[in-house]
């Protein structure tokens, strides 16, 4: 999987979405929901198998097969399979037989929170993890070195993408990095 292109394909399918808010922050809620949506399908897509499906908090069936609502940013692309229960009336049962993809996004640009995305990430077993936050009005380095400790996995990815209440504003396209010997390396 290309997860940069998908980011980026993501991004921009967000930002081309029309979308409306009665406030700056109601207009931020429904942008970031729109880009779940995007990078959702386009990591389903990517993924190539026909037994996949994609859970997000924005999906009718993350209750059913999850039991809980999930956190909004978390989206779950997983392989999903069927058994049958016990009984007289024997009845068919899906269940996730792989975690293919996961990833977390947050845009409040907090610390804590992002710290809490990368917790959600490290406890979910998936074969990749992208964790996608608001690019910090300061510079993403100091946050990277941050997450540096915190972040597991060398096929994992971070990504740091302008806030949504900065769609309308010229700036830059979304950076993608992916830990290896425990340095960040830009993906292109």
């Amino acid at each position: 999987m290309d997860i940069k292109r998908v980011l980026d394909s993501s991004y921009h399918d967000a930002l081309r979405a029309l979308v409306m808010g009665t406030s700056p922050a109601a207009l931020a809620r429904a942008r970031e929901r729109v880009f779940i949506k995007a990078l959702a399908a386009r990591l389903l897509a990517s993924c190539g198998d026909e037994n996949a499906r994609v859970f997000h908090a924005f999906t009718d069936d993350w209750r059913t097969v999850f039991g809980a609502a999930g956190p909004a940013g978390d989206i779950r692309v997983c392989r999903i399979s069927q058994a049958e229960t016990d009984g007289r009336q024997p009845q068919p049962v899906q269940f996730v037989a792989e975690a293919v993809c996961f990833a977390a996004i947050d845009f409040t640009r907090e610390t804590a929170s992002a710290l809490r995305a990368v917790n959600r990430l490290n406890m979910g077993a998936a074969q990749s993890k992208l964790l996608a936050l608001a690019r910090p009005k300061r510079g993403d380095a100091g946050l990277r070195d941050m997450l540096k400790g915190a972040f597991t996995g060398e096929a994992h990815c971070l990504a740091m993408l302008p806030h949504p209440t900065e769609w309308d504003d010229a700036h830059e396209a979304p950076a993608v990095w992916q830990l290896q010997a425990g340095e960040w390396r830009a993906l292109a």
